[in-house]
């Protein structure tokens, strides 16, 4: 099963995150391996409040998910531990994972999502 990387990543209020999943897909089965997420401050002095990762697969069997709070970190790197599930091309399944966080007091988050 090939191993692909899939990132996102945005600008908010000084503060660049990066969301990059590692997910195996191949004809009938599907899985999220890996998650890497990252706040950065590039510039500025907004400050960054309560931070959380939230990631998982929405497969046909052996659906998954988990949390992360980063509010005391900049920076997190984990793997999943998921079995593979069977998935089925256009029936809504999907891995991925969300970062979020109030920033200047406001709720933002970044997306990265494979849809099956």
């Amino acid at each position: 099963m090939p191993l692909t990387d899939s990132s996102t990543s945005d600008i908010f209020s000084g503060w660049e995150a990066t969301v990059t999943i590692t997910d195996t897909i191949d004809e009938t089965y599907a899985y999220l391996e890996e998650v890497f997420a990252r706040w950065e401050q590039i510039s500025g002095s907004t400050s960054r409040g309560e931070s959380s990762l939230s990631y998982g697969q929405d497969l046909g069997t052996n659906s998954a998910n988990g949390y992360e709070d980063m509010t005391d970190l900049n920076g997190i790197e984990l793997s999943t531990g998921f079995k593979p599930g069977k998935y089925g091309y256009h029936s809504g399944h999907k891995v991925g994972a969300n970062m979020n966080a109030k920033i200047g007091g406001k709720r933002v988050e970044v997306i990265c999502n494979v849809n099956l």
